[in-house]
């Protein structure tokens, strides 16, 4: 078999591998939205996903509710709650400002889409309360019955169970 042949081979191998890659788009509704196969006619951008390539994670959808502690990769610390009736609850605070933020999560493999119902801040004694959509789109990157790691555009949080 000649070399240029069986090159071409193992590069149409490995063609699937590379195809994991998440995108953002607005869509006509002015929603932000995120997935791994945008629509043909948006104008959609690649997320940046923490530099890691692996191999999907399998998630136990079970063990996945609960009273969660996470630290980002900054220093921030998040408080989530995630019931098993698909509502999650994430709050964190960050030099004295504070954000709740309400609404649904979905378990795709192991990507973990939360889309707001409702966005409460408190910036500089000011409250403010938002209930536009937004959608935040976590991989995970490690699972375990009491931690796990996500990975998303703003960077890495590490989790453990209360």
């Amino acid at each position: 078999m000649r070399p240029s042949l069986i090159i071409l081979m193992l590069l149409v191998s490995g063609m699937g591998y590379a195809e994991n890659k998440i995108y953002t788009w607005v869509d006509a509704n002015g929603v932000t939205q995120y997935g791994d196969r945008p629509p043909m006619s948006s104008t959609a951008k690649e997320v940046k996903v923490d530099g890691y390539q692996t191999a999907p994670v399998n998630v136990d959808v079970e063990k996945l509710p609960g009273h969660w502690s996470l630290a980002a990769t900054s220093g921030q610390l998040q408080k989530w709650e995630i019931l098993k009736d698909g509502q999650v609850q994430i709050d964190y605070q960050d030099n004295g400002d504070r954000t709740i933020i309400t609404g649904k999560w979905v378990l795709e493999g192991s990507v973990l889409t939360i889309e707001s119902s409702s966005i409460q801040q408190r910036i500089n004694g000011l409250t403010t309360v938002s209930t536009s959509p937004i959608q935040y789109v976590y991989k995970f990157i490690e699972f375990e019955d009491d931690r796990f790691r996500v990975s998303n555009n703003s960077g890495t949080l590490r989790a453990t169970r209360k």
